[in-house]
């Protein structure tokens, strides 16, 4: 979490960026994430973002690109409304503090211009958004009545107080008198610098702490340890580390874009993943379901051969039938030891319209058997196919390869289809799958498919049939292409055969078994699956995980 320090160092950075800059669009893509799109000839980093996410809260420029809501929130049509078109003016921290004031000159309802406020409260799990005008609240992100927030209101109408503050020093030299005479009448004298600091001083987290102890050479140290001539040296210390906070070091802007975007898209893959993985794992579950009752009833009708031995046993012996009985006893040549067994009869029955109903029963259970047995088959490709999807999401690090799993779920109706747009129904957009190439320096091209859309294109669309098709043996997992230059390589074929388990592997195992075969040898499978096929004339290799 960037800490009050680093906020600092950022700020004065980005502060002449912001200054002047027009406010043209302002988004609000999620809860805890607002962007205002900046319109000024200097900056290269064109959105200021304020994330008030407990795991990443900032405010800073970037280059983040994101797809906002077709319908914006109450809170950002309100910025809207207020601060569109409006010049920044002013941005300050509360001294070390993770309280921002960014100032907006804009013009009300009536032409007439008016300063807005906008307080950003970067304070983990209680981070907020206020804006204010004339220091009266006019909305938030998060509205508190009293009570729930502490001692203040966060409420329309309502006078803007800050929250509740700690009473830590600043750097400032008069601060730091105070800091070095409290270090010298303290009576805990084993308690270690590092703690006794951060109680003391504002904005530092345990790390930025760490690292000005150990630039200061007093990492480690406890009171105890400091006498007059060190107590000097950690003042000057303290204030030449006030001095480089003024320093602008220009790298900390892309720093921080970097930082957040890598956070905020392995978040929103993370948050994906498990959207698209609840709705497979739900389909398996139901698909396991229905697998055990025909299996159930598969198992159950195992006995059918039963009622055709008891039907043909009677037919023979027919003859022995001469009254209305509820049972007869008869041997069963079925078996060498010729034992006894009992034939359940019909009284209302005649002895061969009992021999009827032994063999409708065998060709009743026969039948189902016959049909369960289909439709087991049938939810075991189904199952295979939705493995596959589950292996290609868990497998997924890429906005773009779930966005692909995303259409494929939509296609099967699993998930609500979203409009593209108004003129999407009339315009033809291809896009290329995101499927991975290989150039290896023997000039041979390896093509991974991560998801059944990329499979299914590279095998039955782009490979050709004296290409190398690859696929881990009896999991489900990537179709992977071999492009040969040259003749087959030894080396390619070991590296392909790599991505092939590599891409559809259990992580914790040591090595898998892939099966390879040219791909005039691969055919879709009769279930017509999206990515599903089987192959012949294959051969197999085990390759190691490392």
């Amino acid at each position: 979490m960037i800490d009050g320090i680093y906020l600092y160092k950022l700020i004065q950075v980005i502060k002449d960026d912001l200054i002047g800059s027009r406010i043209e669009k302002i988004y609000h893509p999620k809860e805890k994430l607002l962007i205002f799109k900046l319109k000024n000839n200097k900056l290269d980093l064109n959105k200021l973002v304020v994330s008030i996410d407990p795991n990443f809260c900032s405010i800073h420029l970037s280059s983040i690109s994101l797809i906002n809501p077709n319908q914006p929130t109450s809170f950002c049509m309100l910025l809207r409304k207020h601060l569109e078109s409006g010049i920044i003016i002013d941005i300050k921290q509360l001294g070390y503090e993770r309280i921002i004031e960014l100032s907006i000159e804009s013009y009300n309802e009536l032409g007439m211009k008016t300063l807005k406020v906008l307080h950003i409260e970067l304070m983990g799990k209680y981070s907020n958004v206020i804006l204010s005008e004339n220091n009266i609240i006019t909305d938030a992100i998060y509205k508190y009545p009293i009570g729930v927030n502490g001692f203040r209101e966060i409420l329309a109408k309502r006078t803007y107080i800050l929250p509740p503050l700690n009473n830590k020093l600043t750097l400032d030299d008069e601060n730091l008198d105070e800091l070095i005479g409290n270090i010298k009448n303290i009576d805990i004298k084993n308690l270690s610098l590092a703690t006794f600091l951060q109680q003391h001083l504002q904005g530092f987290s345990k790390i930025s702490m760490n690292d000005l102890l150990v630039g200061l050479d007093f990492k480690d140290k406890i009171l105890d340890d400091l006498d007059s001539l060190q107590l000097v040296s950690l003042k000057n210390g303290l204030v030449e580390y006030r001095k480089s906070l003024e320093i602008k070091d220009i790298s900390i802007k892309y720093e921080t874009d970097i930082s957040f975007n890598q956070f905020y898209f392995n978040q929103e893959i993370g948050f994906k993943k498990q959207k698209l993985l609840s709705v497979v794992r739900k389909q398996i579950k139901k698909l396991e379901k229905k697998g055990y009752i025909y299996q159930d009833k598969i198992n159950q009708d195992n006995g059918s051969d039963k009622f055709r031995i008891k039907g043909e046993i009677l037919s023979a012996n027919l003859y022995r039938v001469n009254k209305k009985l509820p049972y007869i006893d008869l041997e069963n040549y079925y078996d060498q030891q010729m034992p006894i067994i009992r034939i359940e009869l019909n009284e209302a029955l005649s002895p061969s319209q009992n021999v009827k109903k032994y063999f409708k029963k065998y060709h009743r259970v026969k039948e189902g058997k016959k049909q369960s047995e289909a439709l087991l088959n049938e939810v075991n490709n189904e199952l295979d196919y939705f493995n596959s999807i589950e292996v290609s999401i868990n497998n997924c690090n890429d906005l773009i390869d779930l966005q692909e799993i995303t259409d494929e779920l939509e296609s099967l109706g699993l998930l609500p289809r979203i409009s593209k747009g108004k003129f999407s129904k009339n315009k033809k957009s291809v896009k290329k799958l995101n499927y991975l190439k290989i150039e290896l320096i023997n000039g041979d091209t390896i093509l991974v498919g991560k998801n059944n859309k990329q499979n299914d294109f590279l095998t039955f669309k782009d490979a050709s049939n004296r290409d190398l098709w690859f696929h881990r043996q009896d999991y489900p997992g990537a179709h992977v292409i071999l492009k040969s230059a040259a003749d087959q390589n030894s080396e390619s074929i070991e590296k392909a055969a790599w991505y092939a388990g590599y891409y559809g592997n259990d992580i914790n195992l040591d090595g898998v078994t892939v099966d390879y075969t040219l791909k005039r040898n691969v055919k879709r499978h009769p279930s017509l699956k999206l990515g599903k096929a089987y192959y012949t004339d294959f051969t197999s290799i085990f390759i190691n995980r490392n």
